[in-house]
């Protein structure tokens, strides 16, 4: 074989892997994939939290996260949305926040995503009270 040709297979042979590398996607739909695990996640987030502390759950979230493999944004998320459900336990919901995400950077954008969704005319939807009454900003109007 000429020189050519070996420097041809060997350029494919090197290139097919880099590009299906390059090319896959890394994220799926997780709620789908993993509904055991966000079942058993509601399940703790929405049980009586008046015998717990939030040290304890936060306990239970990173084992779950890390045995279904969560997405830890979309566990974030659901404790939010059962924040919303929950608003008489509002100092248990604050202290896990704060202990799950220490940096309010990811906390401020997942809630302005919130907002954004509720505001955007596409879905033309008021405003859940709930999600105002848990994490108001100043300019949003609630109904």
């Amino acid at each position: 074989m000429s020189c050519a040709v070996i420097a041809c297979l060997l350029q494919c042979l090197i290139n097919s892997p880099l590009r299906s590398y390059s090319y896959k996607q890394q994220k799926f739909n997780l709620f789908r994939e993993e509904c055991e695990g966000y079942a058993k996640l509601i399940t703790e987030l929405n049980q009586d939290l008046s015998s717990v502390t939030a040290s304890e759950i936060l306990g239970m979230i990173k084992s779950v996260i890390g045995y279904f493999n969560l997405d830890p944004n979309r566990v974030l998320d659901l404790i939010l949305e059962s924040f919303e459900c929950q608003l008489n336990h509002h100092e248990f919901f604050v202290n896990l926040l704060k202990l799950y995400t220490p940096d309010q950077q990811t906390l401020n954008e997942l809630l302005g995503f919130k907002f954004k969704f509720y505001e955007s005319e596409v879905t033309a939807k008021v405003i859940p009270r709930s999600v105002c009454t848990s994490s108001p900003p100043a300019h949003v109007r609630c109904f």
